[in-house]
């Protein structure tokens, strides 16, 4: 009787909260590596939480202000500076990505590969991350030059535009665009031209191992009934190593609810399935996941490494975005963990 009588008592907002409490506490305890959490419903913060340790050694909470290396979220940063550039008119995403790239062969002169042809995950191009066994040296220190030179030595997969395939070549190859087309190394692009001007001040680029990121995760993945620490030193960008925290993805969400760094017509795009040459949807976008549900704008994106695990969900035209950050990989799903917050958010 306690019980519901307390429950009755709680605010929307309050139960809202308590749900998540009792779905994260189903596997991450104070002890364990963990989680952070971020609800933003009608541009109005609802949820935003900690679960569990940053550091296990020096017995550090994740909080809001904890930083965590995105892994393939990152792509819509990677994205978003693309599209800052062709709103200028300094790239077009209908040039031939030989523009830019002149180390990349013509695989074909009637059908080149595109700079949208990257960003769709249409290109054809075969993943680095696959041919590290083909790096001499060592291939944790490769860097995105390495990375151009290893993709442009091999065949396409497919012929560009034909297929969609999910491919990391892609977003490391479009880093290096943005690089050269803005005579800025990638990471003071985003910092000058995302970061900054939308105050996100834990997010960083991690394009050198020796780097100190304050206020950062490590990442940890299970050992039988302990945990060991993951890490890479791969050097590549574009396709990951950004990392924020939440609080800087409550910039982020309410940038892209305002559109304030792309016209509105560029992020229609991004937020637009794919087509490949013959016309049916890929349900890919620039950077998200594109989807319907209920006939209302679903875009999403997941990414995973070395002890990294994140997921972002937006219910665009439901104004809700549910953010998932963990550094527990293997051993945690946060795509899995957001999707049932935003079931409870949704009153499905």
């Amino acid at each position: 009787m306690r019980t519901l009588l307390l429950l009755l008592l709680l605010s929307p907002q309050e139960d809202l909260s308590r749900q998540i409490d009792d779905l994260v506490g189903k596997s991450i305890t104070a002890d364990t590596p963990g989680c952070a959490v971020l609800v933003v419903k009608g541009g109005e913060v609802v949820h935003k939480k900690g679960y569990g340790l940053a550091n296990l050694e020096h017995k550090v909470a994740i909080t809001a202000e904890t930083v965590f290396d995105l892994a393939s979220v990152s792509k819509q940063f990677t994205a978003t500076a693309v599209m800052i550039l062709a709103d200028r008119g300094e790239l077009s995403l209908d040039d031939d990505i030989r523009k830019t790239l002149p180390e990349m062969p013509e695989h074909s002169k009637e059908r080149p590969i595109r700079v949208r042809d990257l960003l769709n995950q249409v290109s054809g191009l075969k993943d680095y991350l696959g041919l590290l066994d083909q790096v001499k040296g060592d291939p944790d220190k490769l860097t995105n030059e390495g990375a151009l030179k290893l993709v442009a030595e091999q065949k396409l997969d497919f012929p560009t535009g034909t297929k969609w395939a999910y491919c990391n070549s892609n977003y490391c190859l479009l880093s290096t665009i943005v690089a050269r087309v803005s005579k800025k190394k990638f990471g003071d692009f985003l910092k000058a031209e995302i970061f900054d001007p939308l105050g996100m001040k834990g997010a960083a680029l991690f394009d050198d191992a020796r780097k100190v990121i304050p206020n950062r995760a490590y990442g940890y993945g299970k050992r039988g009934k302990g945990w060991t620490v993951q890490h890479s030193d791969l050097a590549t960008t574009g396709d990951g190593a950004i990392l924020l925290s939440l609080e800087d993805f409550v910039l982020w969400d309410k940038a892209l609810r305002e559109g304030k760094l792309v016209k509105a017509e560029t992020l229609k795009l991004a937020w637009s399935a794919g087509k490949l040459d013959g016309g049916k949807e890929h349900g890919y976008g620039f950077g998200w996941s594109v989807a319907r549900a209920d006939d209302k704008l679903v875009i999403d994106h997941s990414g995973g490494w070395a002890g990294a695990a994140t997921w972002i969900g937006r219910w665009v035209d439901e104004g809700l975005t549910v953010v998932v950050l963990s550094n527990i990989a293997p051993g945690f799903e946060p795509a899995g963990v957001g999707r049932k917050i935003a079931k409870i958010c949704r009153g499905k």
